[in-house]
């Protein structure tokens, strides 16, 4: 798994809160986007939200930049974690409703753990299923649909089924 990391160390508590996110990461085996010492270019952003996986964003000191950012990557649909020190949460950010956002605020530095451990086992990919969009001819929309009525079977369950046919007789 690859994260993310939004945050800066221009403050006393942001420079103790970056190190234990990244060691949270490491613990637990995720890697970084990118080098957290080093300013990126625009594309360089991109190309990092684009590797990630997750992302997980200090947002107690608020920072346009910041919030553009958590934009951007859930414009790019990553799941993305706002942490939050107690009492900092914006009503903004609170009020958000979007399936790849989570808000969460702690009370001290060793909360994080939980928090970021909680979160990286929810997004985990081999947790989940994952979900895709593709575009069909209406010849195969129609043999779906035969399909799906003949077996009882959705459309997805029926390409899912056609596809580890596939891949299991190029195993052998």
């Amino acid at each position: 798994m690859i994260c993310y990391v939004i945050g800066s160390v221009e403050s006393e508590q942001n420079s103790r809160v970056l190190p234990k996110i990244i060691q949270v990461l490491s613990e637990n085996r995720v890697m970084l986007a990118h080098n957290t010492t080093t300013t990126l270019t625009h594309e360089e952003v991109i190309r990092a939200i684009g590797r990630a996986d997750i992302v997980i964003a200090n947002a107690t000191h608020r920072t346009f930049d910041h919030g553009f950012l958590a934009a951007l990557c859930l414009q790019h649909k990553r799941p993305t974690l706002l942490l939050f020190k107690e009492d900092t949460v914006t009503p903004l950010a609170a009020s958000i409703s979007d399936r790849n956002l989570t808000v969460k605020t702690y009370a001290k530095i060793d909360d994080l753990t939980t928090i970021i451990e909680r979160f990286i086992s929810h997004n985990t990919v081999a947790a989940n299923d994952l979900r895709f969009n593709f575009f069909i001819s209406r010849d195969i929309h129609n043999y779906l649909k035969d399909i799906a009525h003949t077996t009882g079977k959705n459309k997805s369950e029926i390409i899912r089924d056609l596809l580890e046919k596939e891949m299991r007789s190029h195993k052998k």
